[in-house]
C-alpha cells in the first residue's frame, strides 16, 4: 500500500474506531483465542490494544489483538475493526491467513459477516473479492440492523465501478437509488455521475449566460439612449430593444427548462424586461412630441 494511502487508513481508522468506541457491547473472547487474550477480555478491548498498537508501528501485536476483535466483535463495530485488521494484514503479507476463518464462516451463511468481509476487502483495494460478496447480499435485499450511509448494493456498486465494470455498477447504484434511505440518495447521485460520465459533458453555458447578461444591461442601454436623444436612437429603443429583449430571455428559457426547480433568475430578468418597455414607452412620447 502506497504511504500516503496508508496515512489516510491510519487517520480514517483512528477516527472511526474512536467514535463507535462507545456504541458497541461487549461480547466475549473464546477461550481458544492467542496470548493476546491475557489482556483483554473483551472484543471491544482487543480492538482498543490493537489500535494503540497499530498507531504506534507494532503491526504484529497489533494484527493479534484486531484478529480477535474482529472476529468476534458486535456488528457495528466490526465494520471498521475488520477493516483495520486487514490494513495490518496487508501490510504483514498475512491476508490470506486473516480471511481464512471469515470465509468460512461466510460460507456457512452468515450474511452479516459476510458484508463485513467485503466492507474488509474494500479497504484494502480487493474489490473483486468484495464484489464477489456483495452480489447476493444486494440481490436478496439484505439489510443492516442499524442506519449507516452505506450498504451491499451501493459498495457493490463501487467495487463494480472500481473494475471498470461500468454497467454493471450501473445496475447496482440503480438498485439502492430506487429502495431509497441515506445509502439510496448517495447510490442516486452515484449514478448521475457515471450517466454524465457516459453520455459526455453538458453543452457550455458561457454564451447563454452572457446573453442573460446582455438581457439584463439592456434597460440600461435603453435608459442611456434615451437620454443623448436623436430620432435614430429614439427608434432604435422603441422598436429594437423589446423584440431583443424577448428574444433573449425566449432562447434563456429554452436552455434553463428543467434545469432549475426554482427561478431566482426570474428575480432579475422580470424587472429588466419592464425596464426596456418603459424605455419603449418613453422613446415613443418623445418621438411623438418631436414630430409636432
Amino acid at each position: 500500500m502506497p504511504p500516503a494511502a496508508f496515512g489516510i487508513t491510519l487517520a480514517l481508522a483512528a477516527g472511526l474506531l474512536a467514535a463507535f468506541g462507545g456504541i458497541t457491547t461487549a461480547h466475549a473472547v473464546p477461550s481458544e483465542a492467542p496470548m493476546a487474550t491475557t489482556l483483554c477480555r473483551k472484543a471491544s478491548d482487543c480492538r482498543t490494544l490493537g489500535l494503540q498498537h497499530f498507531q504506534a508501528g507494532n503491526f504484529v501485536d497489533a494484527f493479534n489483538y484486531l484478529k480477535i476483535a474482529c472476529e468476534n466483535h458486535p456488528p457495528q463495530g466490526a465494520l471498521f475493526t475488520c477493516a483495520i485488521y486487514f490494513t495490518v494484514a496487508r501490510e504483514l503479507s498475512r491476508l490470506d491467513e486473516a480471511h481464512a476463518r471469515l470465509e468460512k464462516r461466510c460460507a456457512s451463511g452468515d450474511s452479516l459477516l459476510c458484508y463485513h468481509l467485503a466492507r474488509a476487502y474494500l479497504a484494502v483495494d480487493l474489490p473483486t473479492e468484495a464484489a464477489r460478496l456483495l452480489d447476493p447480499l444486494c440481490g436478496s435485499d439484505f439489510r443492516l440492523p442499524f442506519k449507516a450511509a452505506f450498504g451491499p448494493c451501493r459498495d457493490w456498486g463501487t467495487s463494480l465501478k472500481a473494475m471498470g465494470d461500468i454497467e454493471g455498477a450501473r445496475r447496482a447504484f440503480g438498485l439502492d437509488c430506487k429502495r431509497g434511505g441515506t445509502s439510496g440518495r448517495l447510490s442516486c447521485a452515484s449514478l448521475d455521475q457515471l450517466e454524465r460520465a457516459l453520455t459526455g459533458p453538458k453543452p457550455r453555458k458561457e454564451p447563454m449566460q452572457l446573453g442573460l447578461l446582455g438581457l439584463l444591461a439592456l434597460p440600461f442601454l435603453a435608459a442611456l439612449l434615451l437620454v443623448i436623444g436623436g430620432r435614430a436612437k429614439l427608434r432604435l429603443v422603441k422598436w429594437g430593444l423589446p423584440p431583443l429583449t424577448l428574444a433573449l430571455w425566449g432562447a434563456w428559457e429554452a436552455w434553463v427548462f428543467g434545469i432549475y426547480d426554482i427561478r431566482l433568475d426570474l428575480v432579475l430578468i422580470l424587472p429588466a424586461a419592464a425596464g426596456v418597455f418603459l424605455m419603449a414607452y418613453l422613446a415613443h412620447r418623445k418621438l411623438r412630441r418631436s414630430a409636432r
